[in-house]
C-alpha cells in the first residue's frame, strides 16, 4: 500500500514562500514611521512646557523686582513727606518714555533684586514724573507726582525675558 499524496501541490506552495517576510517587513516599516513621529512629537512637547516654565520664571522674577520698585516708591513718598529726597541712579527725572528694549540689568543704573534660580537676578529702574495735575482738576495747589516702574526679569535662560510696568501717583 502507498502513502497518501498531499492535498496540496508543490507548485502552489513554493509560489508563496517569501510573500509573510514582505508583509512583515512592510509592518515593520509602518511600525517604525509612527514611532519615530510619536518621539519627536513627545519632543517637541517637552520644549514647549520647558518654554513655558521658563516664561513663568522670567514672569515671577520679573513681578518681584516690580514689587521691589514699588516699595522704593513708596519709601521715597515717605521721604518726601519727611522732606528728604534720595537720589539713586535708577530713578529716573523725564518728561519721555525710556526704551524698554534697551533697559539690561547688567547696567550698573538698574536696581537688582535677588532671586534663586534664573539666568540673572531681576531688576527695575523709576521713572518719576513731576508736577502732573489730574485730568478735570482745574485747583492749582493740587500737584501729584507719577511714577513708572518698569521691570525686567530673565528665566533659567536668557531667552526668556520678561518685561512689567506699573505706575503709582502721589499727591503732593
Amino acid at each position: 500500500m502507498t502513502c497518501c499524496a498531499p492535498l496540496t501541490r508543490p507548485h502552489a506552495r513554493l509560489r508563496q514562500a517569501g510573500i509573510a517576510l514582505v508583509v512583515a517587513l512592510v509592518f515593520l516599516l509602518v511600525l517604525t514611521i509612527l514611532g519615530v513621529t510619536a518621539m519627536q512629537s513627545a519632543t517637541l512637547q517637552e520644549r514647549m512646557a520647558g518654554n513655558v516654565r521658563d516664561r513663568n520664571v522670567g514672569f515671577q522674577a520679573a513681578e518681584a523686582a516690580l514689587r521691589a520698585g514699588e516699595d522704593w516708591v513708596e519709601q521715597e513718598q515717605l521721604w518726601a513727606d519727611l522732606g528728604r529726597h534720595e537720589t539713586e541712579s535708577f530713578l529716573v527725572l523725564r518728561e519721555d518714555e525710556p526704551d524698554i528694549s534697551d533697559l539690561d540689568c547688567d547696567n550698573g543704573n538698574l536696581r537688582t533684586v535677588n532671586v534663586d534660580g534664573v539666568d540673572r537676578n531681576p531688576c527695575f529702574m523709576i521713572v518719576e514724573y513731576e508736577s502732573i495735575r489730574p485730568v478735570g482738576d482745574m485747583s492749582a495747589d493740587v500737584s501729584v507726582t507719577a511714577f513708572r516702574i518698569i521691570a525686567v526679569g530673565t528665566g533659567r535662560s536668557p531667552d526668556a525675558r520678561v518685561v512689567l510696568s506699573s505706575t503709582s501717583r502721589y499727591e503732593n
